[in-house]
Order: structure tokens, then sequence, then C-alpha cells
């Protein structure tokens, strides 16, 4: 009797855990705007380094630009940070994109 209760406990706890991690939120932000706001941002902290008041001022903007909070920003990083598929497609989306940027750069 006591090998099929902890063999229920261990069950009802590997049920559990399953169910934790794969309920855990979707992305709050969806993926391309994600990766436009987190490429603006990168582009922000190279370009402004040394100057930690104009970074502040340069996010303030890109969260204003998206229409979104330095938090779901952070929030929908962090409900992602698990998942290989969506970094790997977030890395290529992000790297067209900075493509992107460069190019229009160069028109102008």
């Amino acid at each position: 009797m006591k090998l099929v209760r902890k063999n229920n406990n261990l069950f009802l706890f590997l049920i559990l855990t399953v169910l934790f991690v794969g309920c855990k939120d979707e992305p709050q932000i969806e993926r391309s705007k994600l990766v436009r706001i987190f490429v603006d941002i990168t582009v922000a902290q190279n370009k402004y380094a040394n100057f930690p008041d104009s970074l502040q001022t340069a996010k303030k903007e890109i969260f204003e630009k998206y229409n979104v909070t330095p938090e779901l920003y952070e929030s929908t990083i962090r409900n992602t940070e698990i998942k290989a598929e969506y970094w790997d497609n977030f890395f290529i989306e992000a790297k067209a994109y900075l493509d992107s940027l460069k190019m229009a750069s160069k028109r102008n």
C-alpha cells in the first residue's frame, strides 16, 4: 500500500510539474513588435553607452513609440526565456530588422 501511495504522489508531482511548465503564459507582446523594441533598445544602448541619461530618454521614447511599458517588455522577455524555438526565430527576425535599419541609414 505504501508503494502505491508513493507512486501516486510521484505521479501527481509529475503531472503538476508538466502543467505548470506547459501552462506558462504566452508572450504578452507579439514577437514582431518585441523584435523591433529589442533591436531599437540595443541600438540605443550602443549609441548612448557613455550617456546614461540619454539612454533612459531613448528607452522611454522607444516604449512610447510601441505603446508598451518597460514592465510589459520585461515580463514578456521573462515569460519566453525557456522557449528555444521562439528565441531562434526571434534572433533571425532581429537580424533582418537590424539589416533593414542599416540599409535605410545608408540610403539617407
